[in-house]
């Protein structure tokens, strides 16, 4: 009997003993066996596109391919991929050792589910095909050599091909009729000095197949529970095994079994708001748990349309440790494309997803979520069901929304690591409607002549700032000065606040407001002079007195609020009062930290709005509420429920993310470092390729969405012709939700309340009148417009089912007469596409249209 080796890891200890006897086997003149490994990546290719596009070669970039087991013994419907029948591509790159040097080096092949193609480095090796093997059709033969395909062994001599010492390039393109498909057995190299016969290299295969078997990891067991997403799980918490009896249970060979304590994850939103839902998995076998996280064939029940994957993202709940020594769930950061978590023995952690249902249809949305371990393990099926209602949210906050600083601008980011937009796009997503700017990002500067005489402003920074940040017409731009004595040395070397000084100011003020208005186009309800931080005494009282003999139509944007007498003397020159949220009340504006103040300011119309930021204890300085587990739910997602309570103008929080000289997130951060009292504050933390978000950052982000559902149902319940009884009623619940989670509601209060208002919303949308009817579509040879008339400006959205296109019409405001133009379609192509139109109540309106595209012109 010939002795052999096997490879069924490519762990260091094991690839090297495995190295060491294929020396050894070499010299003897033995049969020298290797098994590649388990985890090759996966592209399936429905439209049969990647021979075209070389996606054998071996510079293709397969980073984006999802990752499968092919030591599963199934197809690929049970290694976690959804049903397909057609085409698909496997690619492993892999070192094939040196000792294999000899004269015949055979790739084997155990099973692939149905026909096989085959390259090493780009080149073909062979196929195992009915038309390689000269089989005749299906239907001749019923159950014949054809359908046999996918349990029959086969091999090629790869000696040629192979790169021995070095990494190489395996390609499969498999074809699977029917069923579940593709390498479902483990792949061997086989080397021997001699040439093997077929019959060998089959039963050679089969022993390294039982070796295998043998050698799989031991019993894979995981328990999954889901709760509200910002509930503490901590990795140490077991679970409900134990308190409750699972709901679903899958077991498998080797008495694996995966529990599910949820019979099924069901979820529901308006539409224009991102869904987060959390997966719970505590690891109860005895090695490593490596799994993967996915939404399986989500599909509209009406309409059939897909959830494709770039309607949701799938991340994790890290923890830091914070200077107060306490380990806290907070960052989410991005899985890769495989979705994979691993999770140690005994270890409990978390899926955090997040749907986005901008554009979808109402209805319901069914399909699974699917748990795969990648090397071996029961996979588990979650029936899943997410409910969209026809109620469409705002595009934008209805309020002023701000967060200060929004992006890597300097510090960390300078330094190249990530990229600014990454950082824009997370804030836009939140809500943030609000350019806010200090002295350090770029504000105008003076320009002195030799005499100490303002000649002029630069404005390159300022200007390049207002790119950074993408502003727009449609938002709020903070001019941030910081005009204080320390800093008064900007406007002139002169006495401060003397003449000389002070004509330079009110020089300088007039040029910025010039530039802002007339470069720029901002009118000046729409920006603000930030004058002194925090502060609305001596010092803001000589700049704001300036600011109104520079240009009285200059608003001046002031924070905070103080002791009567101090906002006696600040009033005339406060446009907009920046309100400390903690120094205010639930009960509304009079009733707060400086009631007298509050009373005196609203009685004279001042524009409010309010602002709340990350504060600090103890010697150890580590921000709240960074520090505490429970505030995403506590306190974030409540505080846009108290700015709708107190009818402010605007909101904000301090801050979003921080330069590197605060802390960036990097796993667990060190206790030591800078001591200062701003440590650890924003709410969006730094990493190498973008922003990592946190669990509060996504609760506040809910938080501004019961916003937009509040504001949405007032401006539904306006409308003429609303049913009495139903609008009291909707108002109602609504001053009770708003009241309760204000007074502390639990997270099942809270989804309950929301779960309410909901209903009264869909009834309120679905009541206010909106006309919208296709008007006609137009088309090229790659392009189509369909245009559409409605009784009221409206947003639209544009589906293809089963396509790989859906475009949003991104139009700077609603219109009456939209027009949407669907790219990348092919001539001669039926189109039958599904568009959904949003009106300014919240209305949702789908419709659908159906053409087929002009054919190639004839020549």
């Amino acid at each position: 009997m010939r002795k052999r080796i096997f490879i069924v890891n490519t762990s260091v200890g094991i690839q090297a003993l495995a190295l060491s006897c294929l020396t050894a086997l070499a010299t003897a003149g033995q049969i020298a066996d290797v098994t590649l490994p388990a985890t090759w990546r996966i592209r399936l290719d429905p439209a049969d596109r990647g021979q075209d596009q070389k996606w054998f070669a071996p510079d293709r970039m397969d980073e984006d391919w999802q990752t499968v087991s092919t030591h599963k013994w199934s197809g690929w419907e049970k290694q976690g991929l959804p049903q397909h029948t057609g085409y698909a591509w496997y690619r492993l790159t892999w070192k094939v050792p040196a000792a294999l040097a000899k004269k015949h080096v055979y790739l084997c092949f155990s099973g692939v589910d149905d026909e096989a193609w085959v390259w090493v480095n780009g080149q073909p090796v062979g196929e195992h095909t009915q038309a390689s093997l000269n089989l005749p059709p299906d239907e001749e033969i019923g159950g014949g050599p054809v359908a046999r395909l996918f349990i029959t062994p086969f091999s090629f001599d790869v000696t040629k091909f192979l790169r021995l010492g070095a990494a190489n390039v395996f390609s499969v393109r498999v074809h699977n009729r029917s069923g579940s498909g593709g390498i479902w057995k483990p792949v061997h190299l086989i080397a021997c000095d001699e040439p093997l016969k077929k019959e060998q290299l089959v039963e050679h295969g089969k022993d390294l197949d039982r070796q295998v078997l043998q050698s799989r990891n031991p019993r894979c067991r995981y328990d999954v529970w889901t709760t509200y997403p910002y509930q503490v799980v901590r990795q140490s918490d077991p679970g409900p095994a134990g308190t409750a009896e699972p709901a679903l249970t899958v077991a498998d060979h080797n008495e694996s079994l995966a529990r599910s304590y949820a019979s099924s994850i069901h979820a529901r939103a308006a539409c224009g708001e991102y869904v987060p839902l959390v997966l719970h998995v505590r690891n109860r076998g005895k090695t490593d748990l490596a799994i993967r996280f996915d939404f399986s064939q989500v599909k509209h029940e009406t309409h059939g349309l897909l959830m494709r994957s770039d309607r949701y993202e799938i991340r994790f709940v890290d923890r830091i440790l914070t200077a107060m020594k306490n380990i806290v769930p907070d960052p989410l950061p991005r899985l890769d494309s495989a979705g994979g978590l691993r999770i140690p023995s005994g270890q409990t952690e978390s899926f955090f997803a997040l749907i986005n249902t901008r554009g979808m249809p109402a209805g319901l949305w069914k399909g699974q979520i699917r748990l795969t371990p990648l090397l071996a393990g029961p996979v588990l099926d979650l029936p899943f069901e997410l409910r969209v209602d026809p109620v469409v949210l705002p595009e934008r906050m209805p309020i002023w929304f701000t967060m200060w600083s929004y992006s890597p601008s300097h510090g960390w980011g300078a330094e190249g690591w990530s990229e600014n937009k990454p950082y824009m796009d997370l804030m836009r997503r939140t809500g943030v409607n609000v350019v806010q700017m200090s002295h350090r990002d770029g504000f105008p500067t003076p320009i002195l002549n030799a005499d100490d005489e303002l000649v002029g402003i630069d404005t390159v920074r300022f200007d390049q700032m207002l790119d950074r940040r993408e502003y727009t017409h449609r938002d709020f731009l903070v001019v941030g000065i910081n005009m204080r004595k320390s800093e008064a040395s900007h406007w002139g070397k002169a006495e401060y606040l003397g003449g000389e000084w002070n004509r330079n100011f009110i020089a300088y003020c007039r040029l910025v407001a010039t530039h802002i208005r007339q470069n720029h186009g901002i009118p000046y309800k729409q920006w603000g002079l930030y004058l002194v931080d925090e502060n609305i005494g001596d010092d803001f009282l000589e700049a704001a007195k300036l600011v109104r003999k520079a240009d009285p139509k200059i608003r001046i944007w002031a924070n905070r609020i103080e002791d009567i007498k101090v906002v006696q003397k600040a009033e005339p020159y406060m446009d907009i009062v920046i309100a400390y949220s903690p120094w205010l009340s639930s009960k509304g504006i009079g009733f707060g930290e400086y009631p007298e103040s509050e009373k005196l300011l609203k009685a004279k119309g001042k524009e409010w709005w309010a602002y709340v930021h990350a504060h600090w204890r103890g010697p150890e300085r580590t921000a709240i509420p960074r520090a505490m587990s429970n505030s995403p739910h506590e306190r974030l997602r409540t505080y846009p429920w108290f700015a709708w309570k107190t009818d402010l103008d605007g909101f904000g929080y301090w801050v979003y993310t921080a330069p590197r000289w605060w802390e960036r997130y990097d796993g667990y951060p060190a206790v030591l470092g800078r001591r200062g009292p701003f440590r650890n504050v924003g709410l969006v933390y730094m990493g190498h390729g973008g922003p990592i978000p946190s669990r509060r950052l996504e609760a506040y982000r809910d938080g501004m969405e019961d916003y937009k559902l509040l504001w949405t149902m007032r401006q539904a319940a306006a409308v003429e012709g609303q049913d009495t009884q139903l609008v009291r009623r909707a108002r109602a619940n609504m001053r009770s939700a708003v009241d309760e989670v204000l007074d502390g509601a639990t997270p099942d209060a809270l989804l309950g309340w929301r779960n309410k208002l909901l209903d009264d919303a869909v009834q309120l949308c679905n009541a206010a009148p909106l006309d919208v009817t296709v008007k006609g579509v137009e088309t090229t040879l790659r392009n189509a417009t369909v245009t559409l008339a409605a009784s009221k400006p409206v947003r639209v959205w544009a589906w293809l089912p089963s396509s790989e296109h859906w475009r949003y019409v991104e139009t700077a405001e609603a219109t009456a007469t939209p027009a949407i133009t669907i790219p990348g379609l092919v001539p001669g192509q039926i189109c039958d596409v599904t568009l959904v139109a949003a009106g300014p109540q919240g209305q949702q309106k789908v419709l659908k249209q159906k053409f087929q595209m002009p054919p190639w012109p004839i020549r």
